[in-house]
């Protein structure tokens, strides 16, 4: 750290040189007037030698997470129970099929074991392979419930391509699903029904299953509720609708997908 000396300015200099003159036995004359001198200099110190001021760093904000935002949302909507549990995160997955009005079903593979009462909440985006293809049928989804690893007796929960909600059981001893929303129609009703779909869209889908309760939610509205489902543990897993043969058939891909385990939870909590 560099110094400024000050100087003692003229008089008193020369008070100094008047006290040397006097003889030692003489005492030296006080002046009556205090000299003036100049004001210290404050002391210079270079500017790379300054040091910042300590200063406490922000805690970083940590990410909200959508899918905690999503459940607590169902929670105070009175649609799923207050409930002890972590949200299981997914990894966007994708599958395939093409072949004409067929259904095929797909474990989730993250989600081990067998579950019954659970949330499961997915962005679903679909393609359709063909501009002409049996749209009704074409679709993804999710598929709950099923009496064994084989999936009979499972519930496909769809939503295809034309808008269209669909609840459809899987009786192995019949030829076709079961439609449980639709029961008494023909296929010709099907057709005549039938409305032109997307090749290409998406929609965001929330099952919710307690008891023999079933909700779907799509794009945060209720579109299917049902209280007449056989209350089982299943694998948890979803499903592809081909409503064509044609190029990719119809493929499905799910993304942002979580779950949240509900077992054990009194079906008496929340709605």
């Amino acid at each position: 750290m560099s110094r400024h000396l000050t100087l003692p300015s003229a008089a008193l200099a020369f008070a100094l040189l008047s006290c040397l003159s006097q003889s030692p036995t003489e005492p030296a004359a006080i002046a009556t007037t205090p000299a003036q001198t100049e004001s210290p200099t404050a002391a210079i110190v270079p500017s790379a030698t300054l040091k910042p001021s300590p200063t406490q760093r922000p805690s970083p904000t940590p990410t909200p997470d959508p899918a905690q935002a999503e459940l607590d949302a169902l929670q105070s909507d009175g649609l799923v129970p207050m409930a002890d549990g972590k949200i299981l995160h997914i990894p966007t997955f994708s599958y395939q099929h093409a072949e004409q009005s067929y259904s095929y079903w797909y474990p989730v593979e993250a989600i081990p074991g067998t579950s019954q009462d659970y949330v499961l909440s997915s962005d679903v985006s679909w393609e359709i392979g063909s501009e002409r293809a049996t749209w009704f049928w074409a679709g993804c989804g999710f598929f709950v419930r099923p009496e064994n690893a084989d999936g009979e007796y499972g519930y496909f929960v769809e939503r295809t391509a034309d808008g269209f909600i669909w609840l459809n059981l899987w009786d192995p001893g019949k030829p076709y699903l079961v439609d449980l929303l639709r029961p008494d129609l023909t296929w010709d009703d099907y057709f005549a029904m039938g409305r032109p779909g997307e090749k290409a869209g998406s929609v965001h889908l929330v099952l919710i299953l307690r008891g023999k309760t079933l909700r779907l939610l799509s794009d945060g509205e209720e579109a299917l509720y049902r209280d007449d489902i056989v209350a089982r543990a299943g694998e948890v897993g979803v499903m592809v609708g081909s409503g064509t043969n044609q190029g990719l058939g119809t493929r499905c891909t799910f993304s942002n997908m979580w779950f949240f385990n509900l077992d054990g939870v009194s079906p008496s909590s929340g709605g």
